[in-house]
């Protein structure tokens, strides 16, 4: 029974997943602290983690979803998917954010310290969106091809080649 149950972690993050869902914040971080507390090493902890930072950057709250995505590469450093991804996302957030001069040190990061993971491709395409708005086509060329060779047959390298005709065009 609760709360050894080996649903009981599914159950706490589809509770918080709704909470979140309906705007209900307390709620949600409550059910958070739940799993932190009680099932830490569980992968709906994790969902939950990132779940958090989803709706922080929702609501524009980009230096709070950071600071969740930090700590989530930290306390995850050991699991390099982890890890990447909430890099990947602290990139995606400043990107976002305006803050394109950070975002790019942490695609640097994330290609320096994870650089077999496959989230790296993301990021090498988020640098060339980065580059391609700012009217960088030069700059973004490379990075849109080490997307596409490292991700061969995906609809990330088809998005890559378009991306490359408008830089070549």
């Amino acid at each position: 029974a609760y709360p050894k149950d080996e649903l009981a972690p599914n159950a706490v993050y589809k509770r918080l997943y709704a909470h979140f869902l309906a705007g209900d914040e307390a709620s949600a971080e409550k059910d958070l602290e739940l799993l932190r507390k009680n099932y830490p090493d569980s992968p709906f902890t994790v969902k939950g983690l990132f779940w958090r930072a989803d709706y922080l950057r929702d609501a524009k709250k980009f230096d709070k979803a950071e600071e969740v995505l930090q700590d989530i590469a930290a306390k995850y450093a050991g699991t390099p998917s982890i890890a990447a991804e909430a890099v990947y996302e602290c990139a995606y957030i400043m990107s976002q954010s305006g803050k394109n001069d950070k975002a790019v040190k942490y695609l640097d990061e994330l290609s320096e310290k994870y650089p077999d993971e496959s989230i790296v491709s993301e990021g090498f395409m988020l640098r060339g969106d980065i580059y391609s708005e700012a009217s960088e086509f030069e700059k973004a060329i490379p990075f849109y091809t080490k997307a596409a060779e490292r991700r061969p047959g995906s609809s990330l390298e088809t998005a890559c080649w378009a991306r490359l005709g408008d830089c070549y065009f």
